[in-house]
């Protein structure tokens, strides 16, 4: 999910990147990275998801996309602030991953694309 909107921005002549983080909790899924591009500012790009169990796999969660915003834009960019795509409609069945867990302790997960395993995520909680 996160690489999808990261592919989005490739495609950006002039922006920045920065912090990428993940929201996990009580079925919902929220990918949040800041994007820079000139001249109109930064915002956060968010993605969320809902997620449940995958019946096949115990080590696997079903995740599935709903809608993405753009929250926290800069004033250059406040005319996107607040908009919602509804880009689980619009990606159909390419909404539907299959997030496998393949490391998980108190501080750490490690994640790949059912899909790409070589596609891998390492998220660090920070509270």
């Amino acid at each position: 999910l996160l690489e999808n909107t990261l592919a989005f921005t490739d495609a950006v002549p002039i922006k920045t990147v920065g912090l990428a983080t993940q929201r996990i909790s009580k079925g919902e899924l929220v990918n949040q990275v800041v994007v820079g591009v000139f001249p109109t500012g930064e915002s956060n790009m968010t993605t969320t998801s809902r997620y449940e169990p995958d019946p096949s796999d115990p080590c696997a969660l079903a995740v599935t996309v709903e809608k993405t915003q753009v929250l926290g834009a800069s004033l250059a960019a406040s005319f996107l602030d607040q908009i919602s795509f509804p880009s689980g409609d619009f990606l159909s069945e390419c909404a539907q991953v299959k997030m496998q867990i393949t490391y998980l302790d108190d501080r750490l997960r490690i994640v790949c694309d059912a899909a790409r395993p070589s596609a891998r995520f390492v998220f660090c909680r920070t509270d």
